[in-house]
């Protein structure tokens, strides 16, 4: 594993899928490859449902909404939540 205790030396890449799926199945090798190299983060909607055993160490998961059809107000919430993490104004 990365040694992290100097996080300015690290770059930082971001994976990005509408779906956890994707980043389980297709993802999990990639992802951890690049967390020795860089700070890595991956972004999905239902992130959060990712099994445990499933997790890798050293990557940030990110539960966003992240629409299929575009959506240029969902876009745009989808964007500030990316940008300002926290609590974000509900769309309904």
């Amino acid at each position: 594993m990365g040694d992290h205790s100097q996080l300015d030396s690290f770059e930082k890449i971001a994976i990005v899928s509408a779906v956890p799926e994707t980043i389980v199945a297709f993802m999990s090798s990639h992802l951890n490859a690049l967390r020795n190299v860089y700070l890595v983060s991956a972004i999905c909607g239902g992130a959060s449902r990712i099994p445990h055993e499933k997790i890798i160490q050293n990557v940030t998961y990110i539960d966003i909404s992240i629409e299929r059809k575009i959506s240029p107000l969902k876009d745009v919430f989808s964007l500030y939540k990316l940008i300002f993490p926290g609590p974000v104004p509900t769309y309904p």
